[in-house]
């Protein structure tokens, strides 16, 4: 699994000072598309978080494309 660095503020913190980064895992989950515009498809979905990107498979000759993919 790949972390995403985050600034992580609460409003009773005054300083900037006070900021602290911290990791968050990041899990993206691409289910479905519907009803995408045009004929003969073969959509692919690309997921970017930070520079890292992901590509789903491939779904051929279609407008809506199920893929219950998980990245990251």
């Amino acid at each position: 699994m790949n972390s995403v660095s985050f600034l992580f503020r609460r409003r009773s913190e005054e300083s900037p000072a006070k900021l602290k980064a911290q990791d968050f895992q990041v899990c993206v989950t691409v289910i479905e598309a519907r009803h995408l515009a045009g004929l003969n498809m073969d959509p692919v979905v690309c997921v970017q978080v930070g520079e890292q990107k992901k590509y789903t498979s491939v779904k051929e000759s279609t407008n809506c494309p199920y893929y219950n993919e998980v990245h990251f």
